[in-house]
């Protein structure tokens, strides 16, 4: 698949593969690890561990994804504090450009030119983890598309937002300057018809993802088949100036569905 995956992610489809293990008893610990990889679109394990970031060599790794982001986020309600790392392509301020990413950037002087520490507060606990992980997956999709955020809301709807069966819309702009829109409304609650609608109206081109796929709030790998009740992503390129819908797809297509797990201690030094 070409994908360049980080040890981090392998420890923890290492772990989903041991929990799989003790659920269905009747598996071995290589037909659950097999499982795990296709889950993430490889035919077995082996397939996957190939694109493991030690193969590709860790001067590839750092070159790609120079940055460091500490993620911290603060939960006023039960005093935790909940904190991981994730490496990028750009600094924080090219990721906080974009709407639905409310953190403060805090500089520390023992961190380098190419660290920084982003910090989220929240009064409960489950909506600020809600947040940390729609950050984490905001900075995964702009990574993999090389999209940047964009506020050309007229230029692309002809108003100064987006149609209202967009759910969770977000407005992008790649290299050569031409538009993506990613919406994502929930399957049960939300306007897929409207939306798929809308768009044959204007002749855009559009492609709904696989579930487990987008920023907001995708199924996770346990999820049933049959689930609605979480968010799917729609990629959709408008007639005038779009962007190229394929060679987004596949790009969103090579995230992983796994992020980084969150170290938990109890904060200090925060006002409640």
């Amino acid at each position: 698949m070409g994908r360049i995956i980080s040890q981090g992610f392998v420890d923890s489809l290492k772990r989903r593969a041991k929990r799989l293990e003790r659920e269905r008893r009747e598996l071995t610990r290589s037909q659950a690890l097999d499982l795990v990889a296709q889950q993430e679109g490889y035919k077995n394990w082996s397939l996957l561990a190939r694109d493991v970031e030690q193969s590709a060599g860790p001067k590839r790794i750092s070159e790609r994804y120079p940055y460091t982001l500490h993620l911290c986020g603060i939960a006023l309600d039960t005093k935790t504090e909940l904190t991981t790392r994730l490496r990028s392509k750009h600094p924080a301020t090219h990721y906080g450009k974009q709407k639905g990413v409310y953190w403060e950037l805090q500089a520390r002087r023992s961190q380098s030119k190419h660290e920084a520490t982003l910090v989220m507060m929240d009064r409960g606990e489950r909506n600020l983890r809600n947040r940390l992980a729609i950050a984490q997956r905001m900075v995964s999709f702009m990574d993999a598309t090389d999209l940047r955020a964009s506020r050309a809301d007229m230029a692309v709807y002809g108003a100064s937002s987006a149609p209202g069966s967009f759910d969770h819309a977000l407005l992008w702009k790649d290299a050569a300057g031409r538009y993506i829109v990613t919406a994502e409304p929930n399957m049960r609650w939300g306007l897929p018809d409207e939306l798929r609608s809308l768009c044959d109206s204007n002749e855009w081109q559009y492609e709904l993802l696989p579930k487990g796929y987008g920023i907001e709030y995708p199924c996770d790998t346990s999820c049933p088949p049959e689930c609605v009740s979480h968010t799917r992503m729609f990629v959709i390129t408008p007639k005038r100036r779009g962007g190229d819908l394929q060679a987004t797809v596949r790009a969103i297509l090579s995230m992983p569905r796994v992020m980084p797990e969150f170290v938990t201690r109890t904060a200090e030094n925060h006002a409640v």
